[in-house]
């Protein structure tokens, strides 16, 4: 049985997935047998010299040769964080980012500049998980937030992450390719959206978590990438109250072609935003 100890499936499951190539070995070792254990990451310290059930070992195992294979890890556990909620993941939608949960406070900070707007109106376009929705209702008292996406299988992720946290507020969640599924007079305060911007260009660059596991609608935004976004902006102008904001991620070298692309279309203020890691990230534009 010592063979089977906590620890000595830390150990060899760590240096499986290093022969693997699997970035951040031993951390996603750790989630794996926490989670397969019920324990914090925390518990397993505390129990390495535990002895793992054949049952144990069978779950443990089916989720190290899908972490071996690249397999996205909030896949694997079928959950991920975003700011204050646990959100449901599986391959309907693309992975919530870091860089995402910034976007949501860029956005908040906006909204607390324009307090007059008891009511705030919030869509966030292109909704993936609902990540960036179900955020922005927790967070944002008395905001009618409402999203969209052009994959049925990622409005069924969303709706599924809407009622488990929002059980009793109607959800509106709709599938449409930008603004398809509304009517040409509808308008919000707040436009949000993270959309595709990869380059096919850039397409062989990608880690085999991305390329091979999150849905291609949802990453790549043209050859160059910045194609889908401009298009975003000029089809958002015209659903945008007077002094509304769209407010969107980008690819961290479209700044300027987007900031031509908010001016063709008669956007007033544009402001640019760097992300933590120092790229410019963000784009805030107004009508």
């Amino acid at each position: 049985m010592q063979n089977n100890t906590l620890l000595s499936i830390l150990e060899k499951t760590t240096s499986f997935f290093q022969e693997k190539g699997v970035p951040n070995s031993r951390l996603d070792a750790q989630y794996i047998l926490s989670h397969c254990l019920n324990m914090t990451r925390m518990d397993l310290y505390l129990h390495f010299d535990r002895p793992l059930l054949e049952t144990e070992l069978q779950t443990c195992r089916e989720m190290v040769k899908r972490r071996a294979k690249r397999e996205p890890l909030q896949y694997i556990l079928g959950k991920t964080h975003f700011r204050d909620l646990t959100l449901k993941t599986d391959s309907r939608a693309l992975i919530p980012r870091p860089e995402t949960e910034e976007l949501v406070g860029l956005a908040l900070a906006c909204l607390s500049d324009s307090p007059e707007i008891e009511t705030p109106r919030i869509l966030d376009l292109g909704t993936g998980s609902g990540a960036i929705a179900c955020a922005l209702q927790q967070e944002q008292a008395g905001a009618k937030v409402q999203s969209c996406d052009i994959n049925p299988l990622s409005v069924q992720l969303a709706l599924e992450n809407w009622s488990s946290h929002f059980p009793h507020i109607c959800p509106d969640i709709r599938v449409s390719n930008l603004f398809s599924a509304y009517s040409p007079t509808d308008q919000w305060h707040l436009i949000i959206s993270n959309p595709p911007y990869i380059g096919l260009k850039e397409k062989a660059e990608l880690q085999p978590e991305v390329l091979n596991y999150e849905p291609e609608m949802a990453l790549f935004g043209g050859q160059e990438g910045w194609e889908f976004p401009a298009t975003l902006l000029r089809e958002a102008y015209p659903h945008l109250y007077s002094g509304g904001h769209i407010i969107l991620e980008m690819g961290y070298n479209q700044a300027e072609v987007l900031r031509r692309e908010c001016e063709k279309y008669g956007y007033k203020k544009i402001t640019l935003t760097q992300d933590l890691s120092g790229k410019t990230r963000f784009l805030d534009a107004q009508k």
